[in-house]
């Protein structure tokens, strides 16, 4: 059967053509989907990490920048005085309610006056120890089982996440005191 030059489309043919449109379509709904379901979760986790370098550059900071002998901790929560031209600033990191806080205040101010950052979520244990020059590791600092005349040198922190997705550890170096 032959047609004619100037024939127009059959139905047949049109339905045949919707349906491989509709299919070509779906597919390409599946996909971006699961693009845009791919791209949440990346930016999810980026911004958690984001976050955990945050507080761990600042826990850093604080720490390689306090004043010798300035520092003290109970292994619940850590406290310092990091060196400022107006005095010193006090500053102590405590797990309340499943944040990593970090309280500021000049030094000296009363404890009310303190501004608290949230320095990270979903944290279920926080844990600080403390190394002496003798190379033994403290849970509680001053300890006064220890020679008064060993000096700080490093603190460790393990956070242990409530999700499962493990623990964040840092070592930093303190500064030493210039006196024995």
């Amino acid at each position: 059967m032959r047609r004619h030059p100037e024939a127009g489309v059959t139905l047949i043919e049109m339905l045949v053509s919707l349906a491989l449109f509709a299919v070509i379509a779906g597919a390409g709904v599946a996909v971006l989907g699961q693009v845009i379901r791919a791209q949440t979760q990346t930016e999810g986790r980026l911004t958690a990490l984001a976050a955990t370098q945050r507080m761990m550059l600042l826990v850093a900071r604080d720490l390689s920048e306090s004043r010798a002998n300035s520092q003290s901790g109970n292994g619940a929560q850590l406290a310092l005085t990091r060196a400022a031209q107006a005095g010193g600033i006090a500053v102590e990191y405590v797990l309340q309610g499943g944040q990593l806080q970090r309280r500021v205040s000049p030094q000296g101010s009363p404890s009310d006056t303190a501004v608290t950052q949230v320095m990270l979520t979903g944290i279920a244990t926080v844990k600080w120890r403390f190394l002496d020059m003798a190379g033994t590791w403290h849970d509680q600092w001053p300890d006064a089982g220890i020679d008064a005349e060993l000096s700080l040198q490093a603190v460790a922190m393990t956070a242990t996440m409530v999700d499962g997705r493990g623990a964040l550890h840092r070592l930093v170096a303190v500064p030493l005191s210039t006196t024995p």
